[in-house]
C-alpha cells in the first residue's frame, strides 16, 4: 500500500514554513526592536486630525443613534 504523502514532501514543506517564519520574524524584529524609535519619533511629531464628518446615523429599523442629540432632535432619513 502506497503512502497518502511522501516524507520527503513533509520535510521540504515543514523547511519551507520555517524559512518563511524566521523570515517573517526578522522583519518583525527589524520593525519593532531596531526602527522602532524612529517609528515613535515620527508619531509623536507628525500627528494630523482628520476634519469631522457630521451627519446622521439610523439603526435599520429607523430608530436614531446619534450620540450627541437626542432622539426627538434626530433628523429622520
Amino acid at each position: 500500500m502506497q503512502k497518502m504523502v511522501k516524507p520527503i514532501r513533509l520535510v521540504v514543506l515543514a523547511v519551507v514554513f520555517v524559512l518563511l517564519l524566521g523570515v517573517y520574524f526578522v522583519a518583525l524584529y527589524k520593525l519593532q526592536i531596531i526602527g522602532g524609535r524612529e517609528y515613535y519619533a515620527v508619531g509623536e511629531t507628525e500627528t494630523s486630525l482628520s476634519p469631522r464628518r457630521e451627519g446622521t446615523f439610523s439603526t435599520a429599523t429607523g430608530v436614531c443613534s446619534c450620540p450627541t442629540r437626542s432622539a426627538t432632535t434626530c433628523p429622520s432619513t
